[in-house]
């Protein structure tokens, strides 16, 4: 059996689902229409998406954290570390998504269409600005304002998109505008 996208059971017949995101377009490859489903979904079938979630979040942070302060060891210019993160990050998204897509990889890929261009360009400026804030502040501040990105997506989700958010997501939020303005 196929797993939904982003791991979660779907709605009852006749019932709107829990939240307002529409499911993932399937790729034009998918000749059934269902969701393009990845070999990690697939592995996690019977097994807690949410803790599945949560380490892949751990892994990424055990990843991202030394990052920074290699970086800042390193000595590069700000425009030669986006290089590099560049070429290596697409290296591993690239055999990431052969993985997962297999042959269908262009498919999925020309499905994006101009919101993926968009989003690509986003990434790129994203990574170019992160270096320079590494090599022009403290790995401290710059790793607190990235750590910021979430709860600032959030707000803007409410803003543009009119999400609800949890109360402990507002707490969150402004406790974290509170360390900027200490930091």
């Amino acid at each position: 059996p196929r797993v939904p996208a982003r791991g979660r059971p779907p709605s009852p017949p006749g019932e709107a689902p829990d939240d307002p995101i529409p499911p993932r377009r399937a790729c034009a490859a998918d000749p059934d229409g269902a969701p393009a489903v990845s070999l990690v979904a697939e592995a996690a079938e019977g097994a807690s998406a949410r803790r599945l979630g949560l380490m892949a979040v751990a892994l990424g942070v055990l990843v991202f954290t030394p990052d920074a302060l290699v970086m800042r060891l390193s000595g590069l210019d700000p425009f030669a570390l986006a290089v590099c993160r560049g070429v290596f990050g697409g290296t591993i998204l690239i055999v990431g998504c052969r993985i997962v897509y297999g042959r269908e990889l262009l498919a999925a890929i020309r499905e994006l269409g101009l919101p993926g261009l968009g989003l690509s360009l986003l990434e790129g400026i994203s990574t170019v600005l992160f270096c320079i804030s590494i090599a022009w502040t403290t790995v401290a501040n710059a790793m607190l304002a990235f750590g910021a990105t979430p709860l600032l997506a959030a707000l803007l989700a409410r803003l543009l998109l009119g999400e609800r958010l949890a109360r402990e997501t507002w707490a969150a939020i402004l406790a974290v505008a509170v360390g900027l303005g200490v930091v």
